[in-house]
């Protein structure tokens, strides 16, 4: 009796588990994406789970627990491929993972049975049903069930709230998009061949074949993606209908899908009229009723035979009379056909080292994809010579596949191996790009990518280009899904001959600033595109940005916060007090930046009133208050009393090297406006005997080596400049190259000065502003140009420039006062001085002006060795560079909101209104 007690036991725990490893993986991945399937194929996906974890239950009944663990363990890999596939690529690899899985199942199954087994899958089980119920609320973009061809597609794309503008003319329009078919220049260029023929064939048939022409991606799904979404972004998802089948709709378009393989339009097909796809019927009714079983895992999809036969003759055969069927056909509305057929890319293991035998191959593929081109071609147009014809190929051959990967940068292992990267870029994007307009003007030569090809459709059939969607970019990107960020491989269909990385920042600035609308799911998705655009300048896109999200997402403390900030540092601080008003009782941040704000307006004591009364204030930590009390005291003009509550900070416990060097940078920086520059120095000094890691204290050191170009100390300020070199993280700052040349020229050591000048010009590329200061080094000291001819010439170009440019904020009356002993000794005019010695020696041009100040807190200007006044009249005021500890930009343009600060530099503006 226990006996059967425990076989049965046994066989209930083998059953729950190949249950469980049926189930996990198809309703994790249904869970995932939820918005693109239907009610029914989930449902049957599941039932089919269902039926096969009870077969495989049955077939283990008589298989030791391990054997059938260590099965189990494969399958359920195998079914979760594609989850596998996000993380790791290579096949190797993912055989290995396979295999330790099925070695885990069998240890757990060995040493505790089944159950535990069991209960680790149900919990996994328990986490994609949370995500299941989250995902929900997605809008559904799903494949319906699929009719057999002819029969009428069960989705309507309506646009009746919204309606979309008529083409003029309605040919039928027909794309044959081409497997790996280049152009011929790319063909020259990669294979040394030509090509075939085919351009004069296509030039006799009334083509235009574009010169330069790109696909946006590498990839045969993401490329279709960015012509019908008419997106360079091809590899996101759809949220709706494709803008191009919508606009086709709208003029009365039937849409037409022929193709060998199933998965190329799985997710176009509910919008289709027609399709037909060359294989078996039992294989497509399978896929389709079961569509979300067999997508889970590339495994499952290459049992249904659902693969990319490029090859096979029979399957062009196919596709070809099923186009010349549905043409036969008697219609009174136009239509759009997609015929996909071609040559093909290198296989998936394929590497660049295998190039020679790959190109013979490529060469015999192509050879065979021409005649098939023609071939079609004059069948439709025997058919319907008015019909308009485009003939694309979809992406390269990547012949080259593989050799930007290495240890080195992308370009760097190119050129390592023998091979340019604009030439790589050809060789994955470089394709055909032909379109025949009966019945028109010649289409003209143009630079043209996939993403814009139906703008021209629509534009040459009479819609209005400002009708259209916005013009995406003509950018060609490669997605490697190891690889976090795309490379950027052509620009305006123009290979690079250095590739870009495309950061999440770029891409995401780049698409807002487009004017586009901006899908956002969440608040922090805005606040992520807010920070990039933020940090890259774009304010006023930024501040939309955030603006809109106040309309589109509930009252949230982060996204008041951010756009506060905002407001703060575009100079317009008194809207973000209302804001800021709800949250000054629960949150520090906002405790903080409210009082700045009000700082801001002009009321800097009402301020420190507030911080210091509020109850929230005796919760902060003691650095931030008195940081941000001394932040306030500054604002105040009160200088002293700020040095003194740095100080205060100084004689805290630190818990972080950062929070010393931030605190005596800006005690450091009171002091000098106090005029005790030497206190400030000393300051510096003592910091830096406290601590441990030297390397930690670059800005320390640059500081101190800039307040030292004040002092009469040529050693001691020398010692600080080498210091600063040393602890740089960036090669060759050149500002300290120029320091270190006055220093030695102000120590009458011109020939050691001249070195320094030569080397900072040969340390980086050519720039007009370091052969400037040689021709001025040159001009000052009356020294013959010799071969420094160009530099002298360009040191008097700039003198006279500078003299320009600085005479509208140059103080003569306050620079004379205060280095009068400097200007004495050289019997210069006050500003040809400045331009010649007091910028090198960090003298102040006004009283509003602090070099050291600038060059400290921008540290870009100092690593590039811009000059720091230039630098800063020529920045826009939403920059926010304060010019000096003095000059808050911020409070300057809360106290002058009546200006346009778009086109008026507020020191400028400054100078020119205040005494």
């Amino acid at each position: 009796m226990s006996s059967d007690l425990c076989w049965l036991r046994s066989d209930l725990a083998a059953c729950a588990l190949w249950l469980l490893v049926w189930i996990c993986p198809i309703f994790s991945f249904c869970a995932n994406n939820i918005d693109r399937f239907t009610s029914r194929q989930v449902v049957g996906s599941l039932l089919l789970s269902i039926c096969l974890s009870c077969l495989c239950g049955i077939g283990s009944v008589h298989l030791p627990e391990v054997v059938a663990a260590l099965i189990a363990g494969l399958v359920f890999c195998s079914l979760s491929e594609k989850l596998i596939h996000l993380f790791v690529q290579q096949s190797l690899i993912k055989a290995i993972i396979f295999l330790i899985t099925g070695a885990f199942f069998a240890l757990i199954a060995h040493f505790f049975g089944l159950w535990p087994l069991c209960a680790l899958l149900f919990i996994y089980l328990c986490f994609s049903f949370a995500d299941f119920v989250k995902n929900l609320h997605k809008p559904k973009h799903a494949m319906p069930m699929l009719q057999r061809p002819g029969e009428k597609s069960i989705v309507v794309i309506d646009d009746k709230d919204n309606p979309l503008p008529r083409m003029a003319t309605t040919p039928n329009i027909y794309l044959l998009f081409l497997e790996s078919i280049h152009s011929a220049k790319t063909l020259k260029k990669i294979y040394g061949i030509d090509d075939a023929g085919l351009g004069e064939f296509l030039q006799n048939k009334g083509f235009t074949i574009f010169s330069r022409s790109c696909s946006n991606e590498y990839g045969t799904t993401v490329s279709l993606n960015t012509i019908l979404n008419m997106s360079s972004e091809g590899w996101k998802p759809l949220q709706d209908a494709p803008p191009a089948f919508r606009w086709l709709k709208a003029s009365g378009y039937t849409i037409n899908l022929i193709d060998c393989a199933l998965y190329t339009f799985a997710h176009y097909v509910p919008y289709c009229d027609y399709f037909n796809f060359s294989m078996p019927r039992w294989v497509e009714k399978l896929y389709i009723w079961f569509l979300p079983f067999f997508l889970q895992s590339s495994l499952l999809t290459r049992l249904t035979c659902n693969i990319d036969p490029f090859t096979d003759e029979s399957d062009f055969s196919e596709a070809r009379h099923s186009l010349l069927r549905r043409m036969q056909r008697e219609s009174h509305s136009p239509s759009f056909y997609i015929v996909r057929f071609g040559a093909g890319h290198v296989p998936n293991h394929y590497t660049w080292k295998e190039k020679n035998a790959w190109d013979k191959k490529y060469i015999a593929l192509y050879s065979k994809a021409v005649h098939q081109i023609k071939e079609i071609i004059d069948a439709i147009l025997t058919r319907d010579p008015d019909g308009c014809i485009i003939a694309m190929g979809d992406h390269g051959a990547a012949s080259w596949q593989g050799v930007w990967q290495g240890k080195k940068d992308c370009n760097a292992n190119m050129r390592a191996n023998g091979v340019e990267p604009s030439v790589v870029s050809e060789d994955l994007t470089g394709i055909l790009l032909a379109m025949r307009m009966p019945g028109k003007n010649a289409v003209p030569d143009q630079p043209i990518t996939p993403s814009n090809l139906f703008r021209l459709v629509f534009e040459y059939n009479g819609v209005l280009p400002e009708h259209l969607p916005a013009i995406p970019s003509n950018f060609s990107y490669l997605h490697e899904p190891s690889n976090p960020v795309a490379f950027i491989l052509a620009k305006n269909a123009e290979p690079l001959t250095h590739w870009e990385l495309d950061t999440p920042a770029a891409g995401l600035a780049r698409k807002t600033g487009t004017g586009s609308d901006l899908y956002l799911s969440s608040i922090n998705e805005l606040l992520e595109i807010a920070d990039y655009l933020e940090s890259s300048g774009e304010f006023e896109v930024c501040l939309k940005l955030l603006e809109r999200g106040m309309d589109s997402f509930p009252p949230s403390a982060k996204l008041h916060l951010a756009l506060s900030r905002l407001y703060v540092r575009m100079g317009m601080a008194s809207k973000s007090l209302p804001l800021l008003e709800k949250y000054i009782d629960m949150n520090e941040e906002a405790l903080g930046m409210f009082a700045r704000s009000i700082a801001l307006t002009g009321h800097a004591g009402q301020a420190l009133k507030i911080l210091a009364a509020h109850p929230l204030s005796k919760k902060m930590p003691p650095r931030q208050f008195l940081y941000r009390k001394a932040d306030l005291l500054c604002l105040d003009g009160r200088y002293e009393d700020a040095a003194l509550c740095l100080r205060e900070c100084l004689s805290l416990p630190s818990g972080h090297i950062s929070e010393l060097v931030g605190d005596a940078n800006a005690l450091a920086l009171c002091l000098d406006c106090l005029g005790r520059t030497d206190e400030a120095l000393a300051e510096l000094d003592r910091i830096c005997s406290k601590a441990a890691k030297p390397a930690a204290l670059a800005t320390i050191f640059l500081l101190a080596a800039s307040l030292g170009m004040r002092t009469a100390g040529y050693q001691d300020t020398s010692a600080r400049i080498l210091k600063a070199f040393e602890t740089s993280r960036e090669p060759y700052p050149l500002t300290l190259y120029l320091w270190q040349a006055g220093l030695e020229e102000r120590c009458g050591n011109p020939d050691q000065a001249l070195k320094y000048l030569i080397t900072a010009r040969d340390a980086r590329p050519p720039a007009p502003f370091l052969l400037a200061q040689i021709g001025l080094f040159l001009i000052r000291n009356d020294i013959a140009a010799g071969s420094l001819h160009e530099e002298k010439k360009a040191g008097y170009a700039y003198l006279r420039m500078m003299k320009d440019v600085f005479s509208i904020v140059f103080d003569k009356e306050f620079y004379s006062n205060k280095y009068s002993h400097l200007i004495s000794k050289t019997e210069m005019a006050p500003l040809t001085h400045y331009i010649h010695y007091g910028r090198l020696l960090a003298l102040d041009p006004n009283r509003l002006f602090n070099q050291i100040f600038y060059l400290v807190t921008q540290k870009d200007i100092f690593f590039y060795g811009y000059d720091p006044l230039y630098h800063f009249l020529i920045c826009p005021s939403f920059e926010n560079r304060n010019p000096s500890k003095q000059f808050d930009i911020q409070a300057y343009m809360a106290r002058c909101s009546y200006m346009d600060w778009k086109n008026t530099n507020t020191l400028v503006h400054a100078m020119h209104t205040t005494t």
